[in-house]
């Protein structure tokens, strides 16, 4: 990923430093390899650019990576998903909507959990910010 483009990942979520968010080269093995076997299929560790843990006790079976051409994320109780960066239209946070939704990143109409409404905005800035440096070349292949 061209520098500028982590310096800025690592500027959004200085914010929320406790949140489960992690930049390379700062991405925890563990949580990486729990990540891939729970919903990152495919993914290679070594390309991983962005780790969002979205558990409480960091068992990162639920969130989302980002590598230079996909986003995989696993919502708590549902399936895991992947999307291509370059499908990527929107990312949005929402706040729930309900008594049972949660905070989360509408990505091309698709729920992407986050722990609070803050969080929400930082993790849509950081979808946006990886598909827009993807787009510009700045990042490696998968």
């Amino acid at each position: 990923m061209h520098k500028n483009a982590v310096e800025d990942l690592r500027q959004i979520i200085t914010e929320f430093p406790d949140a489960g968010m992690f930049v390379i080269p700062d991405v925890p093995a563990e949580r990486l390899t729990k990540a891939i076997q729970s919903y990152a299929f495919g993914a290679q560790p070594n390309r991983v650019l962005f780790l969002y843990d979205n558990t409480l006790w960091g068992s990162a079976k639920n969130g989302f990576c980002l590598t230079s051409q996909h986003l995989y994320w696993r919502n708590a109780g549902e399936e895991p998903s992947r999307i291509s960066l370059r499908r990527i239209k929107h990312a949005i946070p929402a706040a729930p909507g309900g008594f049972l939704d949660t905070p989360h990143v509408n990505v091309n109409d698709r729920k992407l959990e986050a722990n609070s409404p803050e969080l929400a905005v930082v993790l849509a800035k950081v979808i946006l910010l990886v598909r827009d440096a993807c787009r510009r070349q700045q990042l490696p292949k998968d």
